[in-house]
């Protein structure tokens, strides 16, 4: 999924985008100290970042588990 289209803050989603990510599942193997450091990104957007890899990859999994029913 495009960064541009995941619901998270502007700020999170333009320091991502500066920073040269454009899919989400570009950060899932990414370390928190990596996300600090690029520039402008706090704490706050950090976890905001998880947050939304964890929910996109828990609707992964919802969409697996219903297709092997």
């Amino acid at each position: 999924m495009k960064i541009a289209d995941f619901n998270i803050s502007a700020r999170a989603k333009s320091c991502l985008l500066r920073a040269g990510y454009s899919d989400i599942e570009d950060l899932q193997g990414i370390s928190n100290d990596i996300l600090l450091n690029i520039k402008n990104i706090n704490l706050n957007c950090v976890s905001e970042i998880r947050n939304a890899i964890d929910s996109l990859q828990s609707m992964k999994d919802k969409r697996d588990c219903t297709r092997s029913d």
